[in-house]
């Protein structure tokens, strides 16, 4: 496997990236004194997984998640169990063809995608030094940046989508 932090992981095929579809909190949460009490509707639970654990903090089952970042402040935590029902969900979301697993290259097609950008990036600062500057730059040089730069990021954004 060659995922990020999976470089050279010995998954055997059972990892896949997790792909949270939702933030934290977004699914339907039922306490214990409430399915006990039976002061819930049942059709919340009907034809549905239901998955149970607790969400205590003093159970020590807390993440950090890409939902977790803020600008300003201290960042919030994901259950295990909200962790677990972003798994169930992306998985059934691909299972019935609502979106796709993350999926990274073969590692030769990323060495190619870095040496192609690096000759780019190579070409337009050789272009930049040896033509007198920023002032000699000529403004089909400054488009070609502009279309260079642009064709990187709508390529990573489509390709990430």
């Amino acid at each position: 496997m060659n995922h990020g932090g999976y470089v050279q992981a010995s998954a055997g095929g059972a990892q896949i990236i997790l792909n949270y579809p939702s933030p934290e909190y977004t699914f339907e949460r039922v306490s214990v004194l409430d399915v006990l009490s039976n002061k819930f509707p049942a059709e919340l639970v009907r034809d549905r997984i239901v998955l149970i654990d607790s969400v205590a903090e003093s159970r020590n089952d807390l993440f950090l998640t890409p939902y977790s970042s803020k600008i300003i402040g201290i960042p919030g935590v994901m259950s295990g169990v909200e962790i677990h029902a972003n798994i169930t969900s992306m998985i059934i979301s691909s299972a019935l063809g609502e979106t796709n697993l993350i999926k990274s290259w073969p590692e030769y097609l990323e060495w190619l995608w870095i040496f192609f950008w690096s000759g780019v990036g190579a070409s337009i600062s050789w272009k930049w030094r040896y033509s007198g500057g920023c002032f000699q730059f000529y403004f089909k040089s400054i488009i070609g940046l502009v279309v260079a730069t642009g064709g990187l990021i709508y390529i990573n954004y489509y390709f990430f989508i």
